[in-house]
């Protein structure tokens, strides 16, 4: 059995779970969502709905456990051996999602993301993610296939998810996937990439896009464990001599972001400059 897991945080998720069990009909195929604590009404009457759909679970739990810690115990609720983790603001690219997914039994396996299809050029996430999306074909993919791990669409066999599970000392935003990638490539597991690709379409306002970036940011200053990995903590350190410059040019890189025209290389200085005064303790 292939266990579909979605964790979902004050948003309506009713849309991708019937087209999930639209793709899951005559498959062996269990769809669980678990409530991480929502607090929004109107998104929990939404997703009430899905304990009555074919082959689903709905778990409405009213405590906030994190996005690590929801993870973890939708694996351990998981009947299937193979557990296939998506995000809640994710729509499959395709008819073909969950077959994809059927067919292939490596022991990981990623699908990729995508942009959002509506062009969203005032959104800096939409930015983000379509400047990301020519890297993610599967064998672009496969070149490097840690460094693209991501917890929005992935499967694994639930006795190796359980051996290594999420970091659930990570109770912020940010890397407990990249951190759960590296883990693997620890252990010499190999990720193998597939075109089973998820539009993105939780589009948040560019100054909570921001915020989360922020936090995101100071979770990994947090891990040293994972920052060799980190091309922007590597770029950090290569260019530590430039701080001083870089930081005073901080606000700069921000107004340029968050403008009615988003600047993605803006925001890219921008982490870097946050990063950097992190580093510095100026934050």
């Amino acid at each position: 059995m292939l266990s579909i897991l979605i964790p979902t945080f004050n948003t309506p998720c009713v849309s991708l779970v019937s087209n999930l069990v639209r793709q899951a009909e005559g498959l062996d195929v269990e769809i669980v969502v678990a409530e991480d604590g929502t607090t929004d009404a109107t998104a929990l009457a939404a997703n009430s709905a899905i304990e009555g759909m074919p082959q689903c679970r709905y778990m409405p739990f009213k405590e906030n456990r994190g996005r690590a810690a929801i993870r973890n115990l939708l694996a351990h609720e998981a009947r299937g051996e193979r557990l296939l983790f998506l995000d809640d603001d994710v729509m499959p690219a395709d008819e073909d999602f969950l077959k994809r997914y059927m067919e292939c039994d490596a022991p990981v396996v990623a699908g990729g993301v995508m942009a959002a299809k509506d062009n969203r050029s005032d959104s800096l996430r939409w930015l983000y993610d379509k400047a990301a999306e020519k890297h993610m074909g599967a064998e672009q993919r496969q070149r490097a296939p840690h460094r693209h791990f991501s917890t929005a669409n992935f499967a694994v066999k639930r006795d190796l998810f359980l051996g290594i599970r999420f970091n659930e000392d990570i109770t912020e935003y940010g890397y407990e996937d990249a951190l759960f990638g590296i883990e693997l490539q620890q252990r010499g597991v190999t990720v193998h990439h597939i075109n089973a690709a998820v539009f993105h379409n939780g589009l948040d306002p560019n100054p909570l896009f921001l915020k989360k970036t922020e936090q995101a940011l100071r979770t990994l200053h947090s891990l040293p464990q994972m920052q060799p990995y980190a091309t922007i903590a590597r770029t950090a350190r290569r260019l530590h001599f430039l701080s001083p410059l870089i930081i005073s040019f901080a606000p700069f890189f921000r107004s340029l972001a968050l403008s009615r025209r988003p600047q993605l290389w803006a925001f890219q200085a921008y982490k870097l400059s946050y990063y950097m005064m992190l580093g510095k303790g100026e934050i």
